[in-house]
């Protein structure tokens, strides 16, 4: 869209110029769509609709899935295997599900950035932009979980490197990797819980999607047949050439080899390994912030929202019809009027359109800035002629928000500048046209009307030009119906990207009136351009298809070379441990029990105690605990591999008062082949004890073979955990 005001400058100017980028992107790949294909298959059009079905797809083979689907750890990886290998149109099923959710991600971000380019997210949209974000991050986690719910290798890398992420957060707690690190650790439930987030995600668009729509009159569910038969074509053939793979089955036992990542799902996975998690949490916050406000940041959006005069409402209802976005509604008389309702306006959803004009034949309805006073002496002047200025014997009615191209349009003369004989009047949106508008530009001298409209398909209000269409061909009420047929009218759809197209087209319209040729019928003429050499916009359609083809690919099909790095094992020490408290002295039992006694006489009659109570045996532990600091000492670890020293670290207990388990981890990356391996850990501050518990092996380790030393508390010993 081009804005019809003085460039901004600074940071605001900026913005605008690569908002114009975008949007003239945008308008000329649709552009060159509507001359080879029509409006009426364009898939930028349906862009929301075509996720929708993107989502029942999905929804029909996860279903088909679901049926043979085991949620155990231990049988989980071998029904996916079942469903790939066994079931009947098994793989054919499990690849279109994956791809169908891969390019349901390609069309939720298309679509919000033609949403975001068109400036169709502020005011009155603000629900669904900010509902539209919550079904991406939604849509994103649906994803992931599913990559994990197939337990083969590539489900092990989200795991292992979501779980370390999630650890250095202390989201969980810190010990969140060790429940990954090992089957016999893992929990049973884990897939469990995994497939009821994966259901429950759908199921809450159902939700998502009524909020997303609350403000929407007819919305469009799903995308025309044939745009439907070509998506089912793309993901069937497209799975048939390159079906999905099974991938090894995970073994925690082992590291990870990754044959495909799926950037739309785990862009995110690449960063978490080198990436500080402070730096990735801000620049997560800092995305979600600058995507959620943008419907307030900028200066806020002026709406001339609609103003009802009662005195000329009949209660009809046309104008409720109308409107877009279920800001006008009827109510029973409030007047004492002979009719039974009137029209009731929610200013907070106006969009300011002025459809609801175009619908009101009476007069009843009006802009509070552009009313039809103003509109008639706007008209006046542009259709009376003055000393200074000629007027021009037609009128042009134009959308504001298709045809404000300064270099076609002259906005001193409000006129074209290629051809003076059109003055131009601008308007919200075509849909503000009714059969008042048309019968007063007439009465004026008007000796015709040429109406420039955005493309059916793509209304900036959605419907505007629909209504105006089926006007003009008495389909809808109030109907338009011109008397005098040598006032000829003519409406023509299109797009920003095609003004020169437009101004051309209608000189050459003009010059038909003009020699009183190819005169509309008395309904007027609704017009699609077509403009331009098919052949240039399909070589055009060919190689935007042909990028987007390449895009998909790399998204679905490219694997993470860096992390398939050259031979490699993995040693990791991983445990709980409860260590000594740091000082407790109970060598005078004697005098200790007599202090506890003293505080339990200070707190209670001595007389309301049993006389059996008074001589129980006060126990060391409840000494212990009332005497003792809660603090334990920290684990200190000593890690030697081939004589090498490779770590010496304290591990701080847990708890407010460090007075819990001790969670030790650390992983390091050893060469594959034999080596000596001694560990040591010091756990108490007593002289006998600073040995600590020693642990010396030898072992050959393959490559990418994880090795694996836990701690057992209550043998007080290492060993090699399988």
């Amino acid at each position: 869209m081009i804005v019809l005001k003085k460039h901004s400058s600074g940071v605001q100017g900026v913005y605008e110029q690569w908002h114009r980028l975008w949007s003239r992107l945008f308008m000329g790949v649709e552009a060159h769509w509507n001359r080879v294909f029509g409006e009426q298959n364009n898939p930028l059009y349906f862009l929301g609709s075509l996720t929708i079905f993107n989502l029942l797809v999905l929804t029909v083979t996860g279903i088909y899935m679901f049926i043979y689907y085991s949620p155990n750890v231990e049988t989980v990886y071998e029904s996916v295997r079942y469903v790939n290998n066994e079931a009947f149109l098994g793989e054919l099923t499990r690849s279109v599900h994956q791809y169908s959710s891969d390019l349901m991600i390609v069309l939720i971000v298309l679509h919000m950035i033609r949403v975001f380019v068109q400036d169709k997210y502020r005011k009155f949209r603000w629900i669904a932009w900010v509902s539209g974000l919550v079904m991406l991050f939604s849509t994103l986690l649906e994803g992931v979980t599913g990559h994990i719910m197939s337990w083969n290798s590539r489900s092990q890398f989200v795991v292992m490197e979501s779980a370390r992420f999630l650890a250095e957060l202390k989201v969980f707690g810190q010990d969140l990797p060790r429940a990954f690190a090992s089957e016999a650790l893992l929990s049973t439930w884990i897939m469990w819980i995994l497939l009821a987030i994966h259901i429950l995600i759908p199921i809450a668009f159902i939700f998502l999607l009524y909020i997303h729509f609350s403000r929407i009159t007819r919305p469009k569910m799903l995308p025309p047949r044939a745009l439907m038969y070509g998506t089912l074509v793309f993901l069937v053939g497209y799975s048939l050439l390159f079906p999905v793979q099974l991938l090894q089955k995970a073994d925690l036992m082992s590291l990870p080899i990754i044959e495909e990542v799926d950037w739309f799902y785990l862009f995110f996975i690449p960063l978490l390994p080198e990436t500080p998690p402070a730096f990735i949490l801000s620049g997560t916050a800092f995305v979600m912030f600058f995507l959620f406000g943008a419907p307030w940041y900028r200066k806020k959006l002026a709406v001339d929202v609609a103003d009802r005069d009662l005195s000329s409402c009949t209660g009809c209802a046309a104008c409720a019809k109308d409107c877009p976005y279920e800001a006008i509604y009827v109510r029973p008389r409030t007047d004492g009027q002979k009719f039974k309702m009137e029209s009731v306006i929610i200013q907070d959803r106006c969009a300011g359109c002025g459809i609801c004009v175009g619908s009101c034949n009476f007069g009843g309805m009006n802009l509070t800035d552009l009313r039809l006073t103003t509109i008639e002496s706007r008209m006046k002047a542009l259709l009376t002629k003055t000393e200074s200025r000629q007027p021009a014997p037609y009128l042009g009615v134009f959308c504001e928000n298709t045809v404000t191209d300064t270099v076609h349009f002259d906005l001193s003369k409000q006129t074209l500048r290629e051809d003076s004989r059109l003055s131009v009047f601008l308007v919200p949106c075509a849909g503000i046209v009714g059969p008042a508008f048309i019968k007063k530009a007439v009465q004026m001298g008007a000796e015709g009307v040429v109406i420039a409209a955005c493309r059916l398909r793509d209304c900036h209000y959605r419907e505007g030009n629909i209504w105006l269409k089926e006007r003009l061909r008495a389909k809808r009420v109030p109907k338009i119906r011109l008397k005098d047929t040598s006032k000829p009218v003519a409406v023509f759809s299109f797009n920003s990207s095609e003004s020169r197209d437009f101004v051309s087209t209608v000189s050459q319209q003009l010059d038909e009136w003009e020699n009183n040729r190819n005169l509309p019928s008395s309904r007027g003429q609704f017009i699609a351009l077509r403009s331009g050499k098919r052949w240039v916009s399909a070589a055009a359609l060919v190689l935007v298809s042909g990028l987007f083809l390449f895009g998909f690919s790399w998204g679905v099909l490219d694997p993470w070379a860096n992390y398939n790095p050259p031979p490699t094992a993995l040693l990791r020490v991983n445990f709980f441990h409860l260590s000594e408290q740091v000082s407790c002295d109970l060598n005078n039992l004697e005098s200790s029990v007599a202090k506890i006694r003293s505080k339990i006489d200070d707190v209670t009659r001595g007389d309301n105690i049993p006389k059996e109570g008074q001589q129980q045996q006060i126990s060391t532990n409840l000494v212990s605990s009332m005497l003792c600091p809660r603090e334990r000492v920290p684990v200190r670890l000593k890690l030697t591999m081939d004589d090498t020293l490779l770590l010496e670290k304290e591990f701080s207990p847990a708890g407010f008062s460090n007075d819990g388990l001790t969670y030790v981890n650390h992983e390091l990356n050893v060469y594959p082949g034999k080596h000596s391996l001694a560990l040591n850990i010091v756990d108490s501050l007593k002289e006998e004890r600073q040995s600590g518990f020693d642990f010396k092996t030898e072992v050959i380790l393959k490559d990418r073979q994880v090795l694996f030393v836990d701690f057992d508390d209550k043998l007080g010993q290492f060993y090699i955990r399988k």
